[in-house]
């Protein structure tokens, strides 16, 4: 089902903190197409470390949905939130996600 998983980390300090949040993005190439862009999720933590709320996204493969995958996974990792995308598509293919996980 996975073809690879490639993880990347941004930040410094303790996560659920707004002081350079250090989070971390997950990409899973999937071997086959499954119809949409991507399925992301976004997991926000408690200054404690522990999970405070999970979220669960579909992405269609869209141009519209394409720069909303985008902004959404940057957005959530420049405030502190993890993401965990799966798609069919090298993760080359988003310039902004591929910065993160250089």
């Amino acid at each position: 089902m996975l073809e690879y998983v490639k993880i990347g980390q941004t930040g410094g300090g303790l996560a659920g903190t707004m002081a350079q949040p250090r989070t971390t993005i997950t990409y899973y190439k999937l071997r086959r197409d499954p119809g949409y862009l991507a399925i992301v999720r976004y997991t926000a933590y408690h200054p404690d470390g522990k999970p405070l709320k999970i979220g669960e996204y579909m992405y269609e493969d869209t141009p519209d949905q394409f720069c909303e995958l985008e902004r959404d996974v940057e957005q959530a990792l420049l405030n502190g939130i993890d993401a965990s995308v799966l798609s069919a598509y090298e993760y080359e293919v988003f310039p902004l996600i591929s910065e993160y996980l250089a």
